[in-house]
């Protein structure tokens, strides 16, 4: 049984390792968005970090994933993460 790097990358995330999320990061190229909608579910100051990284990295998200992604974050009462995918979508 063979992990994907994308389950890879979502487990990362949940676990905070930011290092490692960082490494995996430029391997998923074709679901960046399900990647922005988990991290914006990862509470705390390494749930922003990689938001942030998401964001740079692939700015031309679908803005379906900005809203999963920022209704994801307010559920969770992440208000930083929620205000950042707010201005990123208008802007």
């Amino acid at each position: 049984m063979r992990i994907s790097d994308f389950d890879k990358t979502v487990l990362a995330i949940h676990d905070g390792e930011l290092q490692s999320f960082k490494d995996l990061l430029p391997q998923i190229k074709n679901r960046v968005g399900d990647l922005l909608v988990e991290a914006a579910g990862r509470a705390g100051a390494v749930g922003r970090k990689m938001t942030l990284e998401i964001v740079a990295y692939a700015p031309e998200f679908l803005s379906t994933a900005y809203t999963a992604a920022s209704r994801k974050a307010e559920k969770i009462g992440q208000s930083r993460q929620y205000a950042l995918l707010r201005l990123t979508l208008r802007g």
